[in-house]
């Protein structure tokens, strides 16, 4: 998406819009965040890991 947003790559079907670079790396950023946190609720806390585990 970071490469279809600054026109290198990708059709414009996946790109975002920004000014400049660093609104388009902000909006992918915020874009990218809820993920990392549903990863990180799911595989940082100790009981998260134990039940992975055991399956």
């Amino acid at each position: 998406m970071l490469l279809a947003s600054t026109g290198a790559v990708y059709p414009e079907i996946f790109s975002t819009s920004g000014a400049n670079n660093a609104q388009i790396i902000h909006h992918t950023l915020m874009q990218k965040l809820p993920d990392l946190l549903v990863l990180g609720l799911l595989f940082v806390p100790a009981g998260s890991r134990v039940f992975f585990r055991k399956r």
